[in-house]
């Protein structure tokens, strides 16, 4: 009972994952009624196209309408409830218990909304079989992708949690000197002196992490990406200049043009020679010629 007494998630209230949430259940709502027709909609469109004498093509359009005018309906009072929602959260919080009683209460006032559009528009003559059909379509409607939604920006949360995390260390790190290197799931897997560090280079789902050690070349393989990286490192001097490496730029010793365009070259007997891409062109001589102009 604990686990609901908790204040939920920031990611939950957050107002762009809010926007997310009711577009994307919208739509889940429209495509889920076209395709299964929960509330009796294509049998009342029909009998009103056949009465009206309307010709095919048209009556797909007006069932497109018709199922877009119920979801329209239903997802007035979400956002309602929403926006209801966003600005209770200003003055108090709501826990996990009272977050899920509140989308209960979504589903229970949709599903008496939905009942009340079926009676009225004669899609249902069993008043109670069109509360119980309602309630249980409006659960699907709204649960499953809330819950899809939930997952999915519970993920991002840690992700971004873990790149929060791998930046601060990465930070604390520098200052001592030290350059770190994280695996995608944020565990750290090396350490290096800025200094001794030499280069990155791409390798599929891993980047390789060249560095000195008593005046030899070594690598590591990290789980993670160049770009990934490339985030916690700015600033750093350890620059990309082609989508496959990043260099220290305080090792590099020669810059030679080439028929196939620059190299770097570390002048480091195994390490090999890294070419800069016309992307990353301006930016490695810009980097160059700061970290050789005289303080």
């Amino acid at each position: 009972m604990d686990f609901l007494n908790k204040s939920i998630p920031a990611f939950l209230y957050r107002k762009s994952n809010q926007i997310w949430m009711i577009v994307f259940a919208a739509l889940f709502a429209l495509v889920f009624i076209n395709i299964y027709n929960p509330f009796g909609i294509d049998a009342w469109s029909e009998d009103f196209i056949r009465k009206a004498h309307i010709s095919e093509t048209s009556s797909n359009f007006l069932f497109v309408v018709f199922s877009s005018i119920v979801v329209l309906i239903g997802f007035l009072i979400v956002a309602v409830s929403r926006i209801t929602m966003h600005y209770l959260l200003k003055k108090r919080t709501i826990t996990i218990g009272g977050y899920i009683l509140w989308v209960l209460g979504e589903v229970l006032v949709m599903s008496l909304t939905f009942t009340g559009v079926t009676m009225a528009f004669k899609m249902q003559d069993d008043t109670w079989l069109a509360i119980t059909n309602s309630l249980k379509n409006t659960s699907l409607v709204l649960l499953l992708p809330y819950s899809f939604c939930i997952v999915v920006f519970a993920l991002q949360e840690k992700n971004m949690q873990i790149k929060r995390l791998a930046g601060i260390r990465t930070e604390r790190a520098m200052a001592q000197g030290l350059v770190s290197f994280y695996d995608e799931r944020g565990e750290l897997r090396l350490s290096v002196r800025h200094d001794h560090l030499l280069l990155l280079e791409a390798a599929d789902n891993y980047v390789c992490v060249w560095y000195l050690s008593n005046g030899e070349p070594k690598k590591i393989m990290v789980r993670n990406s160049l770009k990934r990286l490339s985030g916690h490192l700015d600033g750093s001097g350890i620059i990309r200049c082609h989508r496959s490496y990043m260099v220290n730029i305080d090792q590099v010793k020669v810059v030679r043009r080439e028929k196939d365009g620059a190299m770097l070259d570390l002048g480091i007997e195994g390490v090999p020679a890294i070419p800069i891409s016309q992307t990353y062109n301006e930016s490695v001589t810009k980097w160059l010629t700061s970290s050789n102009s005289p303080e």
